[in-house]
């Protein structure tokens, strides 16, 4: 990723360590003294966007209060290790800005994160990539023979010549932490057919290049494992492509044809796609537009000998002076003003009780401020 980055746009690598640099991109060690002198820093260096390649609950929060700039964190995984990952992940959220964004390797991990949080627009899956100039088909006898001839700890760079030499790539995932499946897009780069779980990522890297393998999913997980897989289905999936030696040279051509879809340059400009819309989305200021101000009062109804509590928003903005809205809607509005909407996605969850309810508040509302003329809109009609 960040030597694909480094091909479209300026990249810097932030690092405690003196020296360290990923191939010709050096690192940059950072002062973060103080959270004043890190404000300054990231003032000096003028960062279009910042970009974490995993969800840190230490970092995520303290960028989003000293840089100015959007915040991509990447997210791999969400299930597995007793909730620690999702638990992570819902840190660095809940620090999150508007024009910060979570951004899962699959449809599935972003899926699997809509259980948990209510604001589908924080999100924007960007896949994982693989290296197409290393990871390419090696004549497959010339491949098992060097293979034959290998002993010990290898460099990576030797990876394709397993891979190729491989005549069927197995990957039964059972932990629930895949969300994507390096290994097995790399193993298809090579054009060597995947047999793997029907479950976290794989199936979408996979598509119909490979075959998988039905799962029993558990309720919790227990140890770390998230599902099982009968041995006898997995044995039959790769019985059935050793002995078919057709199908697997016809599969191993649809996975190298599919990995093509999956290069870091794809995923590269993803990212500087994604930045270019947060910083527009920043540019809206959407939380200081006036939409009014928010009234609550108490209200007897004799007939039912019942109070309840009626909610209006006042403004001058509108054709009509006064609206009653909903009393969510108008907690939502006025915390929407002093709080993250991240914040107050939280506060609304704990009221409604309800991630559906609190997701259609959220829509409302963020509906409701984009459609606000802005203070500069406002100026310019006026004169």
């Amino acid at each position: 990723m960040v030597k694909a980055l480094s091909g479209i746009c300026r990249v810097e690598l932030l690092s405690r360590w003196e020296g360290q640099q990923e191939g010709d991109i050096p690192a940059v060690k950072p002062d973060f003294g103080s959270e004043a002198a890190a404000r300054r820093w990231f003032a000096n260096r003028g960062y279009d966007g910042l970009i974490l390649l995993t969800p840190d609950q230490r970092a995520a929060p303290f960028f989003s209060r000293t840089a100015e700039c959007p915040i991509v964190i990447r997210v791999h995984a969400i299930d597995g290790f007793s909730g620690y990952t999702v638990n992570r992940v819902l840190e660095c959220y809940h620090n999150m800005r508007y024009f910060d964004t979570l951004a899962p390797v699959s449809g599935w991990a972003r899926d699997n994160l809509l259980r948990f949080i209510c604001l589908p627009e924080l999100m924007k899956v960007i896949p994982n990539g693989v290296d197409l100039e290393l990871f390419r088909p090696k004549p497959k006898d010339q491949a098992k023979e060097q293979v034959a001839g290998l002993a010990g700890v290898q460099l990576r760079e030797l990876l394709p010549v397993f891979y190729s030499a491989f005549d069927v790539y197995c990957f039964p995932s059972l932990v629930g932490t895949e969300s994507f499946g390096m290994s097995v897009l790399q193993a298809m780069a090579c054009g060597t057919p995947p047999v793997v779980t029907d479950f976290d990522g794989l199936p979408e890297v996979v598509g119909e290049a490979g075959l998988t393998v039905p799962v029993h999913q558990y309720d919790h997980e227990i140890a770390g494992l998230v599902i099982d897989v009968s041995a006898a289905d997995l044995s039959e999936r790769i019985r059935s492509l050793i002995d078919d030696p057709e199908q697997r040279r016809r599969l191993g051509e649809k996975a190298r044809e599919r990995s093509l879809n999956f290069g870091w340059d794809a995923a590269a400009s993803m990212v500087i796609e994604t930045f270019r819309e947060l910083i527009e989305r920043k540019s809206q200021n959407l939380f200081a537009r006036n939409t009014g101000s928010v009234h609550f009062i108490r209200r007897h109804d004799w007939a039912a000998d019942s109070i309840s509590t009626k909610c209006y928003l006042r403004s001058t903005q509108f054709r009509k002076e006064h609206f009653e809205i909903t009393p969510e809607d108008g907690i939502a509005l006025s915390l929407l003003r002093t709080h993250p909407v991240v914040a107050v996605e939280a506060a609304l969850m704990h009221v409604t009780g309800d991630r559906q309810k609190t997701a259609e508040i959220l829509r409302r509302t963020l509906a409701l401020l984009r459609n606000t003329p802005s203070v500069s809109t406002q100026r310019y009609k006026g004169e």
